[in-house]
């Protein structure tokens, strides 16, 4: 461990990294993704699997499974397992209460899980005091994640996945001291946001000393807003 706080910048990092898809059904069920990759080269069969352009010729198949029980999906989390059940249980609960007013729309999700595990990892070598800035290309508003679609996923050269700054803050939030900050312009290809933990194990979440970065965020936000006017 160190005895400082780590501030990690990650600049276009967590699309890259490990997600797992979710969606949550007309009935308010949370179901599993489960993708299948293939070519879509179906007249030459594919005769070097190692080439690296197949990337390009990708075929990707989704099939979605209910989950029956949201807090043993996680079960090796290094202690984690709550915070990400209540990840997935916030959603569960915020969009089965949307099916009600929007025609039982349902939802997609991704949970950036190869994120969450990095960071948790990076916590414990501080004691949980830490703050993390990401830039990347996502979303951090769960209004966004309406609709019952598969995952686009972006090729160049590599591939990369929209990052869910939402799911990211509730985890964050979800732990005493856990804070986070989100710029909330709506333009997805860039999206910044801030993620503090305090070290603080007090169970009353006070988060008064970061009273003045939060005002510093507001006034930040508020001349973007001014500027985009």
């Amino acid at each position: 461990t160190i005895k400082n706080p780590l501030c990690i910048v990650a600049n276009y990092l967590f699309d890259t990294l490990y997600h797992d898809i979710f969606q949550i059904n007309s009935d308010g069920e949370l179901l599993e993704g489960l993708v299948s990759t293939g070519s879509k080269n179906l007249d030459d069969k594919e005769k070097d699997p190692l080439n690296p352009d197949i990337i390009q010729r990708f075929d990707n198949r989704y099939e979605y499974r209910k989950i029956e029980n949201i807090d043993n999906y996680y079960p090796n989390e290094e202690g984690d397992e709550i915070h990400i059940s209540r990840v997935l249980k916030w959603y569960v609960d915020y969009y089965s209460k949307l099916n009600k007013t929007n025609d039982n729309a349902g939802a997609s999700i991704l949970l950036p899980i190869g994120a969450l595990r990095a960071i948790r990892r990076l916590s414990k070598m501080s004691n949980n005091k830490l703050i993390v800035i990401s830039g990347d290309k996502g979303n951090n508003n769960p209004d966004q994640f309406i609709g019952q679609v598969d995952p686009h996923i972006a090729i160049h050269g590599s591939f990369s996945l929209m990052v869910n700054y939402h799911a990211i803050g509730a985890y964050f939030t979800s732990q005493n001291g856990g804070f986070a900050l989100h710029n909330f312009q709506d333009e997805a290809s860039l999206k910044v946001s801030c993620f503090i933990l305090t070290g603080n194990n007090n169970n009353n979440n006070n988060n008064d000393e970061l009273l003045y970065t939060k005002c510093a965020e507001d006034l930040y936000n508020e001349k973007l807003t001014n500027r985009d006017n």
